[in-house]
């Protein structure tokens, strides 16, 4: 439990990072190019991976109340993996 509540606030800090470049004033994209877009991809798929860990333990999870919603949208997440998988090996 703890170390779930703490990858979540991780990711919940990681989203105003995020989305700094979204103002106009910030110009942080062009100051730090290459590593705004490393952190975008790494950010990104780190809070993708929460979101999947959370939705596939709710789909197995013992309390019936939570398997609706788990099994639902760990479906959608994984599929969401499938097709970036397919999209990044279709590449080469």
């Amino acid at each position: 439990m703890l170390v779930s509540l703490a990858a979540g606030l991780v990711a919940v800090a990681a989203a105003p990072i995020l989305s700094a470049d979204q103002s106009d004033g910030a110009g942080l994209e062009r100051r730090v190019a290459e590593g705004w877009k490393w952190l975008h991809r790494i950010g990104i798929h780190y809070i993708w991976l929460i979101f999947t860990f959370n939705y596939v333990s709710r789909a197995v999870y013992a309390d019936p109340t939570y398997h609706l919603e788990g099994r639902i949208m760990a479906p959608l997440f994984l599929a969401a993996l499938g097709l970036r998988l397919y999209a990044r090996l279709g590449r080469r």
